[in-house]
């Protein structure tokens, strides 16, 4: 049973334990917001900003409203006041005071501390609604814009780059003043660790028990969203109308997070496949048909948005990759012998390109750099791919953190031959400052400068050959891997994306 999480406080001055004797797991109450107070038996307060504000007020002597009135202080300053249910606490509620206010115990200064509060902050509190009134709006009282995002499942950005996009741009939303609410469309679970991150950095997840559907979630809610944004083609057709009759003021984003039809065109041509290039066609004429219901479609490449542009013209594309931030990893020293191909195995074009790479690659890698080990990462590996390990052939399979492979590798490998969109696997390794070597279909929409285009090739001698060189000439390594990381810096900032992102938001307005 929940005491509270957070507190509103009325334009009277009294107050409401937000959440009081209702489910803790109901996601009303399991995400990080603003909050008009939180209950001092769990507060936490940088020391310096405590003493700044003379700490406890003793006008509220012996106790009551002086947690409530702090809060309020720490606002006036211009920062925030919020409640993290991350935090819990057990509390034996008025084990100290009683519970009477019209007693002679010191509960009784709740009273005589309320009109205390309230003579200080009137000003303040004529803003907030009267003690009742709309409860599940004052409790977000703070909030300006909501955005609803609805993907097939809670992303799990450690295990594909579809999910590191949307989990991207859920917190480019939120940097834009936008609160967040994600439904997972196809399963409505709640998964862990993942969904508490979620809720750890302030988004409001919509999951079974509590809500069944993303059509249930449109009837109990009351609050309009300004902002629907659509990740995969999935939900852009299954949803895109509802919403517009639902929510008929709020701009609609698709995101397409790659292009199924251009992914199924090319796999149809590399296998010689009538049956499936049919499928494709078929896809193609639904994909776009999907992209009428919404005000903007975000591709996360210009190659993708040229080709969209041409075969729709009265669509609106904006291209918006997802952020990736340059960062620092150790090397040991077997990374001159080892590079890495990284791919989530739930996508085909990861395992043709992994038996691509151990079939037809690793003979000629073997020869140019004689010693070499690749190493096969990434998530849903299955047996086909595991039974390719060798004595050089390494299938490591899903790993927590992608850092761990970098510090053992020289390179990378994306011998990808066909798929569509931005490849996730390149940017994170360029991120970390290993060059990655790749087909032409890996490189698509990269955009790539001078300095890092000798890193496409197609041709497994051609491939062999870049890897050799980049195995040998430590200055041309080095040179690679500042270029790298200048090309991320430049292209893939959480202040590049936030524009890109605020962009889209007005054309669809």
């Amino acid at each position: 049973r929940l005491q509270e999480c957070g507190g509103i406080i009325w334009r009277m001055g009294d107050g409401w334990n937000w959440g009081r004797d209702q489910n803790p797991e109901d996601p009303r109450f399991c995400y990080m917001r603003d909050t008009d107070y939180v209950s001092g038996a769990a507060l936490m307060i940088k020391a310096s900003l405590f003493k700044q504000l003379g700490k406890f007020d003793k006008y509220y002597c012996p106790l009551y409203y002086e947690h409530t009135d702090l809060c309020f202080k720490v606002r006036q300053l211009g920062y925030r006041t919020v409640v993290q249910p991350a935090s819990e606490v057990i509390h034996f509620e008025g084990a100290s005071a009683g519970t009477s206010v019209t007693g002679t115990g010191v509960k009784r200064f709740q009273a005589v501390n309320h009109r205390k509060f309230f003579d200080r902050w009137k000003d303040a509190l004529a803003v907030h609604r009267f003690n009742g009134e709309l409860p599940e709006l004052e409790a977000e009282r703070a909030v300006r814009q909501r955005a609803l995002v609805i993907d097939d499942s809670v992303p799990e950005p450690d295990k594909d780059a579809g999910s590191n996009a949307v989990f991207q741009h859920i917190l480019a939303l939120q940097r834009l003043g936008y609160k967040v609410t994600f439904i997972p469309g196809d399963n409505m679970a709640k998964i862990d660790p993942y969904t508490a991150e979620l809720q750890r950095r302030g988004v409001e997840c919509l999951y079974h028990p509590f809500y069944f559907s993303v059509e249930d979630v449109f009837r109990k809610r009351p609050q309009p969203f300004d902002l629907v944004y659509l990740h995969r083609y999935s939900n852009a057709s299954k949803y895109g109308g509802m919403i517009r009759q639902h929510f008929p003021k709020a701009r609609i984003l698709y995101n397409v997070a790659d292009l199924h039809f251009l992914r199924m065109e090319r796999q149809a041509e590399l296998e010689n496949d009538p049956v499936l290039r049919q499928q494709a066609e078929q896809m193609r004429r639904l994909e776009l048909g999907a992209m009428f219901f919404v005000d903007c479609v975000i591709v996360h490449s210009a190659a993708e948005a040229e080709l969209l542009t041409k075969l729709a013209p009265q669509i609106n594309v904006q291209v918006i990759p997802w952020t990736v931030e340059p960062r620092e990893v150790a090397k040991s020293e077997k990374a001159q012998q080892a590079v890495a191909f990284i791919g989530g195995y739930g996508h085909p074009p990861n395992i043709d390109a992994a038996k691509w790479a151990v079939q037809s690659l690793m003979p000629d890698l073997r020869k140019a750099v004689p010693g070499i080990e690749l190493l096969l990462v990434g998530s849903r590996m299955p047996e086909e791919i595991s039974a390719l390990a060798e004595k050089d052939v390494v299938p490591l399979g899903y790993v927590r953190s992608l850092d761990n492979v970098f510090e053992r590798v020289r390179l990378t490998i994306a011998p990808l031959r066909y798929g569509a969109g931005l490849k996730g696997k390149v940017l994170e390794s360029f991120a970390a400052g290993i060059p990655c070597v790749m087909t032409t279909i890996a490189a698509e929409g990269l955009d790539l400068p001078k300095a890092l285009q000798s890193l496409v090739a197609d041709q497994p001698q051609q491939i062999a050959a870049r890897v050799a060189k980049l195995c040998r000439d430590e200055a041309e390594y080095w040179h690679m891997v500042e270029e790298c990381k200048a090309y991320m810096t430049a292209n893939y900032s959480a202040q590049r994306i936030d524009a890109l992102l605020k962009q889209a938001c007005a054309v669809a307005n």
